[in-house]
């Protein structure tokens, strides 16, 4: 009891002494000085001493100390021992100049601690913020998602380990500060993008930072989801080929998630249909002209795009069209068909008209009736003499064809 009356008499005598006087100039200089013994900030486990500079007067009578508010100790300078209060551990010593040690140092001995000196025309009220540090463990880095589209919003949230000072957000290696585009939190603790864009992708990780330590926490990756934009083909355009060429068409598209490609040929879905964004042709038959298309989808964003080329087939001097409707098919990666069947047509009729004419020849060329040689006349073409009477030609046996006109033949009636 005699202590606490003690520690009781002291605050009400320092109140007073607060009301009833004022502090000299000198004395309002008065700062304390925190030494750690391991440099450069006091540590868990460590010691620190705060130490009043310049040191009290010698007309100071008594000195004290408290730890946010609470009593430490008071020490009437008259007397041998220190008075403690409520705030003391056990790990607190009153040292010379009216200096404060502390042993052991904790993390919850960090706040404000406040030096008062009193005597004679003398008053010092001085405070001074205390903080302890501890090696500082990983933080880690928690998300609602990190696949967000294009537009988006990405909202990133960091741990702040006890005695951390610092905390900082990093992009692939780079530290992240604020701007229009990224956002924080107080303390830095949340990191907020609004409007994702696509250069926003990439590992993102928090830095926690000390004195005495620093610590950043494992990646996390951020995709973002876009496109496509457009698609293209190469090659483009239009393509004049050969029957029996070979042609490779290759589709590309800037999208994230990677995109699902289609062809078609002049409007019709290829069948079997090629897998990716590699269509390989070998141009067998004229069918096999006309538009290629590729479709380009993106699952994740909905969002699609078309790239063509037109193909013509070149037959001797002019081009061949396919006919509207026909597509062929792919088979191994090509597409293949029989011979254009205007070929084998083209060459039947040549043959016919060969055999005709070459018939025509022979028949022109035959041997003549015998009857022409036993009668000049009629050979002559006259007419026949009285009393010859003129024979009706012969008629040509059935199947047959003439290939000159029948000669007259006269017969003595």
């Amino acid at each position: 009891m005699t202590v606490i009356y003690t520690i009781q008499w002291l605050g009400l005598l320092l109140s007073a002494a607060i009301l009833g006087s004022c502090p000299t100039p000198a004395l309002a200089q008065t700062q304390i000085i925190v030494t750690p013994d391991l440099p450069p900030a006091p540590v868990v486990g460590g010691t620190v001493t705060l130490t009043p500079q310049p040191p009290p007067p010698p007309n100071a009578t008594l000195c004290g100390w408290l730890r946010q508010s609470r009593t430490i100790f008071w020490h009437l300078l008259d007397q041998e021992q220190p008075s403690t209060g409520s705030s003391y551990t056990g790990r607190e010593v009153l040292g010379p100049g009216c200096s404060l040690i502390i042993v052991g140092l904790m993390l919850n001995y960090s706040g404000s601690y406040t030096l008062q000196v009193q005597g004679p025309g003398v008053f010092i009220f001085r405070g001074v913020n205390l903080r302890v540090y501890g090696k500082l463990a990983r933080p880690t880095v928690m998300s609602r998602r990190t696949t967000v589209p294009e537009n988006g919003i990405l909202e990133l949230f960091g741990e702040r380990p006890p005695s951390t000072r610092t905390l900082l957000w990093y992009r692939d290696g780079t530290v992240l500060r604020l701007d229009g585009h990224v956002e924080m939190s107080p303390g830095n603790l949340s990191l907020l993008l609004a409007r994702v864009r696509r250069d926003d992708a990439g590992n993102y990780t928090c830095e926690v930072r000390n004195p005495i330590s620093t610590a950043r926490s494992e990646p996390v990756t951020v995709t973002v989801t876009y496109g496509p934009d457009a698609a293209f083909m190469n090659p483009s355009g239009l393509l004049s080929l050969r029957l029996g060429d070979k042609v490779t068409l290759r589709c590309a598209a800037d999208s994230v998630p990677a995109p699902q490609f289609s062809w078609s040929h002049s409007g019709s879905d290829l069948i079997p249909a090629p897998a990716g964004a590699v269509l390989s042709l070998v141009l067998t038959s004229a069918e096999q002209a006309g538009v290629y298309e590729c479709h380009v989808t993106n699952p994740s964003t909905g969002q699609n795009a078309t790239a063509s080329v037109s193909i013509t087939l070149r037959l001797g001097q002019g081009p061949v069209q396919s006919q509207p409707g026909q597509t062929g098919g792919l088979q191994g990666g090509a597409i293949t068909r029989a011979v254009d069947a205007g070929i084998i047509i083209g060459s039947l009729a040549g043959t016919g008209l060969l055999i005709f004419v070459l018939y025509y020849v022979l028949c022109t060329q035959g041997k003549r009736d015998p009857r022409l040689e036993k009668d000049p006349v009629a050979q002559q073409g006259a007419p026949c003499p009285a009393g010859v009477q003129e024979q009706p030609p012969l008629q040509p046996v059935r199947g047959q064809q003439c290939c000159s006109p029948e000669p007259r033949t006269c017969t003595r009636s």
